[in-house]
């Protein structure tokens, strides 16, 4: 590389770095996030403690806290707009490549999904409708005060929609504890 190159100009094999790099870092990233599930789940046989709960508190603030960092950034740099939208684009993103890519692995490999309904699943259940429930109030709430705010969002919005997730949470380790909502699910997964 010393020999085929100058300080004036790129290489010619620039983007091949640049692709390699790419793939390095994807592969670093599934390889630890692959580590961080198996070792969660470890934790959660050995503490014995829900996958639903494992998922609402450490999976999802893991997975959510880099957004929130950039948000945060990208807002204070004075594009408000573009925080927004990430807000909105990033979960969506996620939800609709992350469970679609995951869905035709799985049927391209087993032929079908399955989801079946037992006791020990109404757990994961509640705490599945409830996130449904509260993530469509939040967004169904943010997309008609936002605009009849004419679009200048008070501080008091931002602090409501802080206690909205904290109650979220709250229900959300009742349901998984099985002290509210104990004896079945609220809806039942059956494809």
């Amino acid at each position: 590389m010393i020999f085929t190159t100058n300080n004036n100009e790129p290489p010619v094999y620039d983007p091949i770095f640049i692709l390699i790099g790419f793939i390095m870092c994807v592969f670093w990233m599934a390889t630890v996030a692959h580590a961080i599930v198996y070792l969660l789940s470890a934790l959660v046989i050995l503490w014995n403690i829900s996958d639903a709960f494992m998922g609402l508190f450490v999976l999802s603030w893991g997975s959510s806290i880099g957004d929130l960092v950039s948000n945060i950034m990208v807002a204070r740099s004075g594009l408000p707009e573009m925080a927004l939208s990430a807000c909105f684009s990033a979960p969506l993103n996620n939800l609709l490549l992350g469970v679609g890519i995951s869905f035709i692995t799985v049927i391209s490999k087993e032929g079908a999904i399955t989801f079946t309904y037992s006791s020990d699943t109404s757990d994961l259940s509640n705490a599945l409708f409830i996130g449904f429930i509260f993530f469509i109030v939040h967004l169904v709430l943010v997309f008609a005060l936002v605009p009849v705010c004419r679009w200048k969002v008070p501080k008091i919005f931002g602090i409501w929609l802080i206690f909205v997730y904290v109650i979220f949470l709250i229900i959300s380790c009742l349901a998984v504890f099985k002290v509210i909502f104990n004896s079945s699910a609220l809806w039942k997964i059956n494809f």
